[in-house]
């Protein structure tokens, strides 16, 4: 195939395109010489046409009314028009329509069969078969305008002359230039077939390129993953901005998209303007390390294979164009396009942007929060090329924090639909491990069992390890050094800590091995990788100040001098803590120095402004890094120039507070503290990690800072209570950010939290639901015993509820609680003794116990009936599980009546139904059961 014979097939369309309206155009006015037949066109041929639908009438009937001679109809228009209204013809039923003869119907509709034919036909028509195809349709067309004039009796002369126009038409376009718009008018498909196939082979050899991941590019670069291996489902939720929604699976994302038949550039303007033009954009929110860029790797990867992978609705979508908005090199839609398809871009020129209009397209934008000036136009510039192609959908990423900056910037033209990335499901968690850890002990070598590894995961662990990224980190440190992880007590912060000391370690080895440092003193080298540290932590902060995460080529010439000057090798040292990402450029794909991922350039910022604070002398170059002997090929202007920053820092006074390392650092004016939320978070971890004792003045600054930053939620101040592993002066602190007003409610992995933080709070309502063992909690009696001054209105030990045995009870963490009067809601597992506290809960209206023998129902039920008609007046909820396999009917004694009494029977099987009956009816209160069934495992029902 080559551009002369699509040239050749363009031409071929066009000639067969105009002659054929200009045939039946001819026909239908010497079919209709009386006009009133003409104003009556809209009702005949509205009567004699099938209705496709009530759209498609509408646009007809607009037509119709706008050119009532018919002049604008295209082709198909007309032929029905001819059927439909002319004078002489048969009815649509009579085969002259359909089967070959001499009459005039079968001519128009072979015109129209061979226009339809080559309309739909080859990329390409070589010289012959262009000049046969014409040929043939100019001799079909002549005996058409002969047997018309006969029939609807015009002079021979006429028909000479009708003759002689049509050739003369065929014969100008075969001679003239085809020009941009006839090529859209006439051949904008088959150009379109061709671009689409072009463009598809460019693009999926481009994407394959980059379909590996390798999460952890800091340590080693021989990591490679595949997304469609690897991935497993993550939870996502469809509704607002900020999380709250309707749960959907991953697979059917694209299901939210709804749109419409591509555009042709064959319809006509009236049909244009009544196509339904509204785009829909998905906008995907997560934190950092949630997954945006894994599922959007994903999605590339399976539209490499044609859309047959587990996502739906993929295969729809003729092209896909992905955006990084991390990448400062594009500022508009051309550029894009320059890059992704140059070859194709070139042939096709103007009209290019044209044709992908008619295309269905999925556009990937992917980290809005890591957009730049350049990027950010790249985005606008996309947003208003597409804004009237429905068949357009866009998937956009980003952190929630940038959501509604970019949603302000979306024309009013788009639908925005919102979804959340919420990390790994907990019930997915064991089959990440078991994907991708066998992948990871592939590169390092290590023979761990990966089921040691399940085991561990099934542990009580923190929210921030259903991160898909945090998670890899943790199996990847797990892998190597085991003994570094304490994962009831990891935390975010910690995570990155340790995979950082186990960079630093990784590079310190080999570098003691390295030609260029071999001879340098174990002290001076590490003191040599500090510094130089120190200057890549500085250049994370004032990267991420300009919303940038690859390194611009003046930082990198600066880094590498740097590490000249202590004479450390610069791939060596830089490859250890950065990593090379694929950049598109117009010489291909060259890769360009960033961090790791968005989540550790913000730590990374955060050891720059944590080592100010607390070790000072690692911003500025030490004695060692100056003199030893290892230094003696740096020239003596390079340690000169060193020593002069040294002598600058010594004589300036450092800053003594977070604001005041920011302001220096970034040098903007006022700093955007929404900017540096995650930021902020790494410090308040590192506070605690890198200090014996956190000063006050830092706790009160950073809590307020982030207060400032944006944080207001609850959840969000319990979080940063975990990065600081419960912190007594951060508690005091964000203490004060707690409304009291509000009930306070806390489950299992709330305990630790707010046994510190409630003597801190003012007196308020406190709910308890605790779904695991008490016994795994050593943190909740404290917690009980911190509601002194607070109201507790539920307790719900939902485990010695449902697990109830004759060893496990509720007794003792009851009597904890001090402010018994106030309870409203109380679940677990009672003995007689423990019961009695109840006595007092004089506002109790919510209680369900369990049963689990003869001796416990005998002693408790009784004492249930007497205390509940005699003192809980307020009960309106009573729920009993009773073990139908451990209790006899003679050991228990009718429930006392409420509102609602329901009755739990469990561990049933086939032949203690009976006993199940009987059980049921000796327990019934005189009021009876409730109409509910409180239902769980084995139940009688």
């Amino acid at each position: 195939m080559n551009d002369k014979q699509v040239f050749n097939a363009c031409r071929l369309i066009k000639a067969v395109n105009i002659c054929a309206k200009y045939i039946l155009h001819k026909t239908f006015l010497w079919g209709n010489p009386d006009k009133c037949m003409i104003m009556k066109l809209d009702f005949t041929l509205f009567m004699n046409t099938p209705k496709t639908s009530k759209f498609l009438d509408k646009t007809l009937k607009q037509i119709i009314n706008k050119h009532p001679d018919v002049s604008e109809f295209d082709v198909s228009l007309l032929y029905d028009s001819i059927k439909s209204a002319c004078k002489k013809e048969p009815p649509l039923s009579d085969q002259k329509w359909y089967i070959e003869n001499e009459e005039i119907e079968y001519y128009i509709t072979s015109i129209l069969n061979m226009r339809n034919n080559v309309l739909h036909g080859q990329l390409a028509v070589t010289d012959e078969n262009y000049k046969e195809s014409l040929n043939n349709h100019r001799e079909l067309s002549t005996r058409c305008l002969k047997i018309c004039g006969k029939k609807y009796g015009r002079d021979e002369a006429e028909v000479t002359k009708e003759v002689k126009q049509m050739n003369d038409i065929l014969e100008e376009i075969t001679t003239e230039i085809l020009l941009e718009d006839d090529i859209l008018l006439y051949c904008s498909d088959m150009v379109k077939r061709r671009m689409i196939n072009d463009s598809r082979a460019k693009l999926m050899e481009i994407f394959q390129s980059i379909s590996y991941v390798n999460p952890v590019s800091c340590i080693t670069s021989d990591l490679k993953l595949k997304e469609d291996e690897i991935f497993v489902d993550i939870e996502v939720t469809h509704g607002q901005h900020g999380g709250r929604g309707q749960h959907i699976s991953y697979q059917h994302l694209l299901k939210l998209v709804q749109t419409t038949a591509p555009p042709s550039f064959t319809r006509t303007v009236s049909q244009q303007q009544d196509i339904p033009t509204r785009p829909c954009i998905i906008l995907v929110e997560g934190v950092a390390g949630s997954g945006k860029t894994t599922l959007v790797k994903l999605v590339i990867e399976e539209w490499t294979q044609g859309g047959q992978g587990n996502i739906s609705d993929l295969d729809n979508y003729e092209l896909l164009l992905w955006v990084q908005c991390r990448d400062p090199t594009m500022t508009c839609y051309q550029q894009l396009l320059d890059r992704l398809m140059p070859e194709i871009d070139i042939k096709l020129k103007e009209i290019h942007q044209k044709l992908m209009k008619l295309c269905k397209i999925l556009i990937i934008i992917d980290g809005l929060d890591e957009d730049n000036e350049s990027s950010r136009t790249l985005v606008q510039s996309l947003l208003q090329e597409f804004k009237y192609c429905s068949n357009i959908a866009f998937l956009c990423t980003s952190r929630p924090e940038k959501v509604e900056n970019f949603r302000r910037t979306i024309p009013a033209k788009y639908t925005v639909t919102h979804v959340t990335l919420h990390g790994i499901s907990k019930e997915n968690l064991v089959q990440f491990v078991r994907l991708n850890h066998p992948e990871i002990t592939k590169q390092t070598g290590n023979n761990r069992n990966t089921e040691e590894l399940e085991k561990v995961i099934n542990l009580r662990l923190h929210e921030h390890l259903r991160l898909p990224m945090n998670l890899i980190l943790m199996i990847y440190i797990w892998d190597n050094d085991p003994d570094q992880l304490n994962l009831t007590s990891v935390t975010h912060t910690k995570l990155y800590y340790n995979i950082h000391e186990l960079c630093k370690h990784k590079l310190i080895h080999r570098l003691t091995n390295h030609q260029d440092t071999e001879t340098m003193d174990d002290k001076d080298l590490t003191d040599n990788v500090n510094i130089m540290l120190m200057n890549i932590y500085k250049t994370a902060l004032e990267t991420l100040s300009r919303d940038q995460l690859d390194l611009e080529v003046n930082i990198l010439k600066n880094l590498k001098r740097k590490c000249k000057h202590l004479c450390l090798p610069y791939k060596e040292v830089l490859s250890a803590f950065l990593c090379l990402r694929p950049t598109w450029t117009m010489l291909g794909i060259k890769e360009r120095y960033s961090a790791p991922h968005k989540g550790i350039q913000d730590y990374f910022a955060a050891l720059y402004i944590v080592n100010n604070l607390i070790n000072p002398q690692y911003s500025t170059p030490t004695s060692a890094s100056a003199t030893s002997a290892s230094a003696t090929s740096a020239t003596f202007l390079s340690i000169w120039r060193e020593w002069k920053q040294y002598i600058k820092a010594a004589i300036s006074p450092s800053p003594v507070s977070i604001r005041g390392v920011l302001e220096e650092s970034i040098r903007s004016g006022v700093v955007d503290m929404n900017k540096y939320q995650n930021v902020l978070i790494h410090v308040a971890g590192l506070l605690y990690l890198l200090l014996d004792q956190v000063p006050e003045t830092l706790a009160r600054e950073v809590v307020h800072l982030l207060q400032e930053s944006g944080m207001r939620t609850h959840k969000q101040w319990l979080n940063l209570l975990d990065i600081t592993n419960i912190c007594p002066v951060i508690v005091k602190e964000v203490s004060q950010f707690f409304n009291t007003k509000d009930i306070i409610y806390i489950s299992s992995i709330h305990v630790k939290r707010y046994s510190a933080l409630l003597p801190h709070l003012s007196s308020c309502e406190v709910d308890i639901t605790i779904l695991c063992d008490p016994s795994d909690l050593p943190e909740l009696p404290d917690l009980l015993a911190a509601l002194t001054h607070h109201h507790c209105t539920k307790l719900a030990l939902l485990y010695h509820y449902y697990h109830a045995d004759t060893t496990t009870f509720s007794d003792n963490l009851l009597q904890l609680v001090q402010s018994r009067s106030q309870l409203g809601c109380f679940t677990g597992s009672l003995t007689c003794e423990g019961f009695r506290l109840l006595q007092e809960c004089h506002e109790l209206w919510w209680l369900f116990l369990a049963v689990m023998t003869d001796h416990h129902a005998a002693s408790l039920l009784p004492q249930l009936h007497h205390t509940v008609t005699s003192t809980l007046h307020q009960l309106e909820w009573l729920g009993v599980k009773v073990s139908a396999a451990a209790v006899s009917v003679a050991a228990v004694t009718s429930l006392p009546s409420t509102k609602t009494v329901m009755l739990d029977l469990t561990d049933l099987s086939d032949d203690l139904v009976s006993h199940a009956c009987d059980l049921a009816k000796e327990l019934q209160p005189a009021g009876g059961l409730g109409s509910e069934v409180q239902k769980s495992r084995k139940i009688f029902a």
